[in-house]
């Protein structure tokens, strides 16, 4: 359960920092912002598949 939930924590911390970036870079006039919104979703949804596993230990957990 220690490495699951050290994963997920990585994970959310990473999603996170992704938001993070979308907000800053909001606020510049970039021309290629929408490849900027691209990458930063494809790695919250690596993010969020880092927190499954977490949840699924929870669950099988409490069954």
């Amino acid at each position: 359960m220690k490495e699951v939930t050290l994963i997920a924590i990585i994970s959310l911390c990473i999603i996170i920092a992704t938001y993070f970036v979308e907000f800053i870079i909001g606020f510049f006039n970039i021309n290629d912002i929408m490849y900027v919104y691209r990458v930063c979703g494809v790695i919250s949804l690596l993010g969020y598949v880092g927190i499954l596993p977490f949840f699924i230990k929870l669950y099988q957990k409490q069954r």
